[in-house]
């Protein structure tokens, strides 16, 4: 098939698969509209309340993008395009400026979900030089929610600390004692772009398929607002690609570098994001006998993860019963010491199964708009090879395995569960540019992939300011109390959320959870500080 063609049939596709997932996405908007579940929704999780109010707006952009870059394709052409290794160092630095703005200024430095939170809450302890932050055997029962919060108390010993394992707050701790942790994310997704073109080129990617290939990653509005974020996914991705790419080539010393990373990405905060990455990785060195490379990369593994990864555990597994009862360490412990292994997860309902549309949208939806025609494009004429293959079974993997998980990502952009293998479509992709034909449809990539970022990611960013905005609105009323604020979990919705203090309690206002007026009174009393209810609010 010759190159004009193939870019025909990617052309087709492309327009053909963005107005099909506009259909589902706009469909569904309005069956909710119809069914008179707006009120409903409202006050439903976070999740489908996101979901339902933008991506139906993204899905409509995204199909006005890809039809604003074909009339314009003739501008874009593909002769001699080619992008040396001086740029992207460039590219990178441009990325991190534009990442940490947005997360000062539209993000606020506001940790919106709990994952947020309590990374940087432990990352604050390890810049204090601790490994725990004390805390009052007293205080412990207003300072622990009604829901979990993902934070671990020793009443006996009297500290507490992060549920999550430790590698990502270690990571951010630096940042933290600067004062600065919104240094890091987007600085992670600064180093994925040089480490995304050094993978590319190790494949044999130059010229204009180099360029294709990091367009299908810088064109995705996903990858730019992960950054502005203080989420542990963008290091998933980071460290799941080196992963991959030490892995191109045999050799011990890349084996041992190879789990090393990898031991380091299963301790960043929940093992499962690596081990489903590297599943496939593991299985295929297993069907070919590789039993050299396997124990090298064993040999990475091990040291840190026993160090972060067992330690951790057995410091968790220490915590209160109310505390490890409800959170994935304890129950991992909890079902070892019974032999009841109900450690969460559950066959998925005839409805969640049909939920499952709504994450595999936000993969297309924030990622670059020619992913998905040109990974199709790629397998039908045979670009996909083992490499491509490992990538596809981790992004099935991943999404299968979130599909038996009965809590929905909650606060945050994108369905963030698939993060930590987002560079699969990318990959995916650009398996279309590994055949000479396919030269032709990097125009295509470029082209869409260019109006769409410039379409999406300013509607991604106002996105994310305008709901932090309405978040942070009601504490405003107590933003310079300088003494206690009692919050009633049962009296807003995700009032829990404000409960996001410094491990050390230096916090001013002091976010406690109210227990009851007596009960309030004595708290306040024994703090040596006025206190206030927290004000209603819609």
């Amino acid at each position: 098939m010759s190159g004009e063609a193939i870019e025909r049939g990617v052309w087709r596709s492309l327009l053909g698969i963005q107005v099909a997932l506009a259909a589902v996405v706009i469909g569904l908007r309005a069956w909710v509209h119809w069914a008179g579940l707006d009120a409903r929704l409202a006050n439903s999780d976070v999740y489908y309340v996101l979901y339902f109010a933008f991506e139906p707006a993204a899905a409509a952009l995204l199909v006005i993008a890809v039809a604003l870059a074909f009339l314009a394709r003739g501008r874009f052409a593909p002769a001699g395009w080619d992008a040396g290794g001086r740029a992207w160092p460039w590219a990178a630095a441009l990325f991190a400026a534009v990442a940490w703005a947005g997360l000062v200024w539209v993000v606020r430095c506001y940790p919106l979900s709990r994952d947020e939170s309590c990374l940087l809450f432990q990352a604050r302890i390890f810049a204090g030089g601790k490994i725990v932050a004390p805390v009052a055997t007293d205080l412990i029962p207003a300072l622990w929610p009604a829901s979990p919060q993902f934070l671990v108390t020793h009443s006996a010993a009297g500290f507490w600390h992060s549920m999550y394992w430790p590698g990502f707050s270690l990571l951010l701790a630096p940042f933290a004692g600067l004062g600065a942790p919104e240094l890091l994310n987007p600085l992670v997704g600064g180093a994925t772009i040089l480490v995304a073109w050094a993978y590319f080129r190790a494949r044999g990617f130059s010229g204009g398929a180099l360029l294709g290939a990091m367009s299908l990653l810088l064109c995705g509005a996903g990858f730019w607002c992960m950054a502005m974020t203080y989420y542990a996914f963008p290091a998933h991705a980071l460290l799941n690609l080196i992963f991959a790419w030490l892995l191109l080539r045999p050799g011990a010393r890349r084996a041992v570098a190879a789990g090393a990373v990898g031991s380091l990405a299963l301790c960043l905060h929940q093992f499962v994001p690596h081990a489903l990455f590297a599943l496939p990785w593991c299985v295929g060195l297993l069907r070919a006998r590789d039993w050299r490379r396997l124990g090298w990369l064993a040999c990475g593994y091990a040291p840190l993860s026993l160090l972060l990864g067992v330690g951790w555990f057995l410091l968790t597994a220490g915590g209160d019963a109310h505390c490890v009862s409800k959170l994935s360490l304890g129950r991992v412990a909890a079902a070892l010491a019974s032999g009841n292994f109900d450690v969460g997860m559950s066959p998925p309902s005839g409805a969640a199964l049909l939920m499952q549309v709504l994450p595999l949208t936000q993969v297309l939806l924030w990622s670059a708009p020619a992913v998905a025609a040109l990974a199709i494009a790629g397998w039908r004429l045979g670009g996909w090879g083992d490499e491509e293959r490992r990538w596809a079974w981790a992004l099935a993997v991943t999404l299968v395995f979130y599909a038996f998980v009965p809590y929905t990502p909650g606060h945050g952009w994108g369905y963030r569960y698939a993060f930590p293998v987002w560079l699969a479509p990318v990959v995916l992709g650009a398996s279309a540019f590994r055949l000479e034909s396919g030269a032709r449809c990097v125009r295509a990539a470029l082209a869409t992939g260019l109006v769409a970022i410039a379409l999406l990611l300013p509607y991604r960013m106002w996105q994310m300011g305008s709901f932090i905005r309405g978040r942070l609105a009601p504490l405003e009323a107590v933003a310079d109390w300088r003494g206690i604020v009692f919050v009633d979990p049962d009296g807003g919705w995700y009032h829990e959320d404000y409960i996001a203090n410094d491990p050390f309690l230096r916090n001013r206002p002091l976010f406690l959870f109210s227990r009851g007026e007596a009960a309030d009174a004595a708290v306040a009393k024994a703090l040596g500080l006025p206190a206030r209810d927290f004000p209603d609010a819609p």
